[in-house]
Formats: C-alpha cells, sequence, structure tokens
C-alpha cells in the first residue's frame, strides 16, 4: 500500500514540478538565474515556515545538524543551482527530457545506499523510459551544451536528495525538509550570483510569475518527500517518467 501511495503522490509531484518549471523558464527571459533562485528560496521558504508553524509544526531539533540532514540541504543546494542555470541556456523541453535520467540514477542509489533490490520489472521499466528520453534529445547527433550536462548534474543530485529523503530518521519532520529545501535555494543563487552578478528590478509580471512557480514548486516538492519517504524508491522511480509528458 506504501508504493502505491508512494506512486501516486508522485504522480502530482511531478505535474506540480512541470508547471512550475514552465515559470521558472518564463523567468529566465527576464531575471539571471542567481536572482531567481534566491528570490524564490526567501519566498517560498517563508511561506512554508508561516504553514507549518500555523499547524503545529516543528523546524528545529537535534536533526538539524546530523549530516544526513545537512547533506540532503546540499544536495537540494546543487541541484537548483545546476537546473535552474541550465534552463537560461537551453530549452525547457531539453532540459525536462534531460531530467528523466534521475529515475536510473535514482534506483542504482537505492541499491547502493538503501539496500533496495531492482527486480526485472522495474528494471525493464527504468530502462524502457531512459530510451525514450534518449530518442528525444539525440546526444549522439551534436555536442551536448553546458546547458545539458548542467540538467544531467541537477538530475543526479535530485536522485540523491530523494533516496536521502528515504534514509532520513523518522523523527524529522517531512515539514522541515521542505521548508529548508526551499531556502536552500537562497544560498545557491548566491553563488550564481558570485560568479555572474546580475540583479534587475521585477515588473507585476515577475512578481506574479514568481508567485505562480513558488506554489507549484511547493506543491511538488511536498508530494515528492512524502513519496520518499513512504515508499521504495524503485518503486517510484520509473513514475519520474510522467514529468516529461506534463512537460509537453
Amino acid at each position: 500500500m506504501g508504493n502505491i501511495r508512494g506512486i501516486a503522490f508522485m504522480l502530482l509531484s511531478m505535474a506540480g514540478f512541470a508547471i512550475s518549471d514552465g515559470f521558472v523558464k518564463a523567468l529566465t527571459n527576464t531575471i539571471s538565474a542567481g536572482q531567481l533562485l534566491v528570490v524564490f528560496g526567501v519566498t517560498g521558504g517563508a511561506i512554508l515556515a508561516v504553514m507549518s508553524k500555523a499547524r503545529g509544526a516543528t523546524l528545529s531539533g537535534p536533526w538539524l545538524t546530523s549530516p544526513i540532514f545537512l547533506t540532503r540541504l546540499a544536495t537540494d543546494m546543487l541541484a537548483a543551482a545546476a537546473v535552474v542555470s541550465s534552463f537560461a541556456l537551453v530549452p525547457l523541453s531539453l532540459v525536462s527530457a534531460i531530467l528523466q535520467v534521475s529515475p536510473l540514477v535514482a534506483a542504482a542509489f537505492a541499491v547502493w545506499l538503501l539496500g533496495e533490490s531492482l527486480g526485472p520489472r522495474r528494471l525493464l521499466a527504468i530502462l524502457a523510459g531512459l530510451v525514450g528520453v534518449l530518442i528525444m534529445i539525440e546526444p549522439w547527433g551534436e555536442r551536448l551544451e553546458l546547458g545539458a550536462l548542467l540538467a544531467f548534474f541537477g538530475a543526479s543530485m535530485f536522485a540523491l536528495r530523494d533516496v536521502l529523503t528515504r534514509k532520513m530518521p523518522a523523527d524529522v519532520p517531512s515539514d522541515a525538509m521542505v521548508t529548508y529545501g526551499f531556502f536552500a535555494m537562497a544560498p545557491a543563487g548566491v553563488i550564481v550570483l558570485t560568479i555572474e552578478p546580475s540583479i534587475a528590478p521585477m515588473d507585476v509580471t515577475a512578481v506574479l510569475l514568481t508567485l505562480g512557480g513558488v506554489l507549484s514548486g511547493i506543491f511538488g516538492y511536498t508530494m515528492i518527500t512524502l513519496a520518499s519517504r513512504i515508499a521504495e524508491i524503485s518503486a517510484i522511480a520509473p513514475f519520474r517518467y510522467a514529468r516529461l509528458l506534463f512537460a509537453l
């Protein structure tokens, strides 16, 4: 039953992330990737913190400085910086396609770090999706761009984050993982801004796009966190490919 619920949460998550990707891609036409990350991280983290406090959820505890929690935050930060930067360099459809390598990476991490078994049906589902992705992006056709490489690195970090979520002790609240995960975008943005300093004023359209991206991103992040906590990673990983369908 846990895997079935996890699959449902994963599908909802991919829908939320695909919608958020559209907002992010639109925003990268007007503001830099670094500025976008800072704005998304601060805004989304603040909204989630208020919502968590309203529900009475705790956002602090001894787990806050544990190695696994900090490592998960690092994967969130690196993934956000890489993927948002890739949105500014290559088309949305290409990034969405490349992100679909994460099921295979997640399954590999799950076998290695969680000791999960990868049966023939799960392996076939993951490989079938990967073949479809390769047909779409045609990496053999021309030289891969920096944006594509960043997207691949981000996909790997997302996969590792999901495995660490599954491995997280039960006493760590999901609210805390989601809230701090969003806040992690802000320092990622600062790092990107130090490499490429560019800050532009945001008009009403940019603010509305930001709000849409943050809210859909919060929904997607919450759903994938729940999915990763209750289901086997190798069971829900193939359903990451739904993100590509929603993106199309």
